[in-house]
């Protein structure tokens, strides 16, 4: 017969050892799921004093990005886009962020600066928070302040490189996300959008939406993909009609 081992004092559910009531208070079992919209917002607002993400000033008109704070950023690390052709107005190739806080290992931002290059054009990036698109996506605070800290290394690093990141002010809902980053696009004088594919739903979307407004506006949209090995969709059974939904033909035909 097994033995059964004492549980210990103090386990959830259990008195102590002695039979006498606990007299440490068990703390509150919280809700799986939404983080509170107020934890958030404070979790922006800590992280961006801790963090000095500072101040970024916007003058699109102008085609002018540059950024403030009070570690020693004076907006030297800002640009002023500047027409390549004479007699233009501003212009430049934007790189839209997201998810893919990084300037290294990134397909859209190699290809951007490929184009701006070639083009004699500067290259600036934007990226456009959604505290509502967090909270529909359960995310935590201490995923919040992450979010904040990568964007200032963000910044940090695309300066180095010569290159301005925009933060604009958050979006209200999901579904404003794509009208601002067409707005800024527009009012920066971009020609050309790049971004690295998302593939959620409600993200696909939101991408759907923003290349019809881009592409309305007259500015050409290109997209990556940058999370997988081989594009979804790109490895088919041998006659080519469906995707192999068991491992080893798919394993097979990726191999091929």
């Amino acid at each position: 017969m097994a033995k059964k081992h004492p549980r210990r004092s103090g386990e959830e559910g259990e008195e102590p050892l002695d039979g006498a009531p606990s007299s440490s208070p068990q703390p509150a079992k919280r809700q799986r799921g939404l983080a509170p919209t107020n934890e958030i917002a404070a979790a922006a607002t800590t992280t961006s004093a801790s963090a000095t993400t500072g101040t970024t000033t916007n003058d699109f008109a102008n085609g002018t990005i540059s950024t403030a704070d009070s570690a020693g950023h004076d907006g030297s690390d800002s640009i002023t886009v500047k027409n390549a052709v004479p007699g233009g107005d501003a212009r430049c190739v934007l790189m839209w962020f997201r998810s893919d806080l990084r300037t290294t290992d990134s397909r859209a931002l190699a290809a951007a600066a490929a184009r701006a290059r070639d083009a004699h054009l500067p290259l600036a990036a934007v990226f456009v928070p959604s505290f509502a698109e967090w909270v529909e996506h359960n995310v935590a605070p201490v995923r919040v302040r992450f979010v904040l800290e990568s964007l200032r290394l963000l910044r940090d690093d695309l300066a180095a490189l010569g290159v301005p990141l925009a933060v604009l002010p958050a979006a209200p809902a999901r579904a404003a996300v794509p009208d601002a980053v067409a707005a800024a696009a527009v009012e920066l004088g971009a020609v050309e959008v790049f971004w690295n594919i998302e593939y959620e739903v409600n993200e696909a979307k939101r991408d759907a939406k923003a290349r019809r407004l881009l592409e309305a506006a007259g500015i050409k949209c290109h997209a990556f993909h940058d999370q997988c090995i081989v594009e979804p969709g790109a490895v088919r059974t041998k006659d080519g009609s469906r995707v192999p939904v068991v491992f080893t033909p798919f394993r097979n035909a990726w191999l091929q």
